[in-house]
């Protein structure tokens, strides 16, 4: 019973409390304190959104300059690599410009040399021609003959294909004994045959025929050459005791139309090193056939399929072309390989 009444006062004596606590006014110093409090905290997180954006903006400002110094170093770095490379290509430009320069002087001296030695070969030469052979290299006509002198006559050492001396059966080997019942055999107080028998065919023109003995394996023959035309007026190759001689070998060559000025000598060793190639005919002088697209200081190495072995060679390849023909050719300039179409003028565009 004393518990139940305990009890009882207990709970009166909670309600009574509770009872006064609510009926209790607010306090006002608590709900400041507690505002304070707060406006501290939003004070606080605003400073510290404040510090990380200026933070922001400074790694936002140092990465811009990071950027523009990297930029500012590659564009420093671009102009003077593009400040080099227009000093390697202006150096490279005047170095070249200097090495054609001594490259054309060099030919100049080159070419002044090989004049010089073929002046110097071709007076002796022309000299001997005209005291013991008496007449002019390359006549009106032609018998097709590569010839050289023996105590018998002249011996066949060529024969051009197709000519007249080849139709007429005449054959490299034979020896020539006589021409027209002129003997050739070498004696005291005579000219070389070869001497004689071009001084025949010298008196002939085109269409002419020309009696010819010769001797074959012992057996002597007579045979008629009818004479052709001579294109080129360079009929012979003479050969004698001092050993062969051909105009070409020696001179430079020359033809009529548009090859009329045109001077082509034969390659030396050393010329051959210097211009790049091993064989091959070097253009002295182009001449009118500058107009055709050689030029001085080229090397011809091939005409129409045909590799030119001596500018006589040359100069029959070019005249086995008509006018108004084409054919092509392949030279060496400045050590470069070159293709040239050429195209044969006819007689009213020379």
């Amino acid at each position: 019973m004393l518990e139940k009444k305990l009890s009882w006062i207990f709970t009166a004596a909670t309600l009574a409390m509770a009872s006064q606590s609510v009926a209790q006014p607010a306090n006002p110093e608590g709900e400041g304190a507690v505002a304070r409090e707060l406006a501290l905290e939003q004070e606080a997180a605003a400073r510290e959104r404040a510090a990380l954006e200026r933070e922001h903006v400074r790694a936002e400002a140092a990465a811009l300059r990071e950027r523009a110094n990297v930029e500012r170093e590659l564009a420093l770095e671009q102009a003077a690599a593009e400040r080099e490379l227009a000093l390697e290509q202006a150096t490279a430009q005047r170095d070249l410009q200097r090495e054609l320069a001594r490259a054309r002087e060099e030919l100049a001296r080159t070419v002044a040399e090989v004049a010089r030695v073929s002046a110097q070969i071709s007076r002796p030469v022309l000299r001997d021609v005209e005291r013991n052979l008496r007449f002019m290299v390359g006549g009106p006509a032609v018998l097709g003959l590569n010839i050289e002198d023996t105590d018998l006559g002249v011996l066949v050492n060529g024969v051009t294909p197709n000519g007249p001396a080849a139709t007429a059966g005449v054959a490299v080997g034979d020896t020539i004994v006589a021409i027209n019942d002129i003997e050739l055999a070498r004696a005291a107080g005579r000219s070389a045959p070869s001497a004689t028998l071009l001084g025949q065919v010298g008196n002939v023109v085109a269409g002419d025929e020309v009696k010819l003995r010769i001797v074959r394996d012992g057996d002597y023959r007579d045979v008629v050459v009818k004479a052709g035309a001579n294109r080129l007026r360079m009929p012979l190759t003479i050969g004698g005791d001092e050993g062969s001689w051909s105009p070409a070998a020696w001179l430079p060559f020359r033809y009529s139309g548009a090859w009329s000025d045109i001077e082509l000598v034969s390659l030396t060793p050393a010329l051959g090193e210097y211009f790049g190639v091993s064989e091959g005919l070097l253009v002295v002088r182009a001449g009118r056939a500058s107009e055709l697209g050689f030029h001085d200081g080229d090397v011809i190495i091939d005409l129409a399929g045909r590799e030119p072995q001596s500018p006589e060679h040359a100069l029959r390849i070019l005249a086995s072309f008509e006018p108004g023909e084409s054919l092509q050719a392949a030279i060496m300039r400045q050590r470069r390989r070159e293709a040239l179409a050429i195209r044969v003028p006819t007689a009213s565009s020379q």
